[in-house]
């Protein structure tokens, strides 16, 4: 609710109706990814099918070699502490206060099948800093084109040679004394002007 709140207070604030329609429509679609596009909730129920790699949980309790769906408690706590002064930090939205994680080096590997062979956007909103994180596309090093620290997300170009076969194997790895991979959601769209 926090995140609303501010950015109908945003909203409200604009001047233009024509830009408050407009960013009123960015909020209503914020997880479109455009027609041709995918988009994930990493951190929703049943988002673990999406992964590769990882053991049964009785091999793995603990989940240090396996994916596992964690939690932003300090964005959590944010929410019920600032809610009388929802201008006081910006607020994420929910489905960036739980994120698909692995613990210090293990890798988080997500799998897309059925991708239409095209250049795509990949944008992608991380639970902790991106700077500590890497992404291999396809086993291919990519580093981002755009990155956010205010909203934690990173924006990549996904060249047609890589969506080929129809797949895109998403694999993120954390720099050696970071905590680990935090990975929230996902929009992988056709990119413009390239087919």
């Amino acid at each position: 609710m926090v995140f609303l709140w501010q950015r109908l207070t945003e909203i409200r604030a604009l001047s233009d109706e024509a830009k408050q329609l407009d960013a009123i429509d960015l909020l209503l679609h914020r997880s479109d990814p455009g027609p041709g596009g995918r988009y994930l909730d990493l951190g929703a129920p049943g988002s673990l099918r999406h992964t590769t790699g990882g053991q049964p949980w009785e091999s793995d309790p603990g989940y240090l070699t396996s994916p596992f769906v964690g939690y932003d408690m300090a964005g959590i706590a944010r929410y019920h502490t600032e809610s009388a002064d929802p201008g006081h930090t910006a607020a994420l939205p929910v489905a960036q206060l739980r994120q698909l994680c692995t613990h210090y080096t293990t890798a988080l590997t997500v799998r897309l099948d059925h991708l239409e062979p095209s250049a795509y956007t990949l944008r992608v909103a991380y639970g902790v800093a991106p700077a500590s994180i890497s992404l291999t596309v396809n086993g291919v090093p990519h580093a981002p084109s755009f990155c956010d620290d205010v909203e934690r997300t990173c924006t990549y170009a996904i060249a047609a040679e890589l969506t080929a076969e129809g797949r895109l194997v998403l694999t993120w790895c954390a720099a050696p004394g970071e905590h680990g991979v935090r990975v929230a959601e996902l929009w992988l769209s056709p990119a413009s002007g390239h087919d």
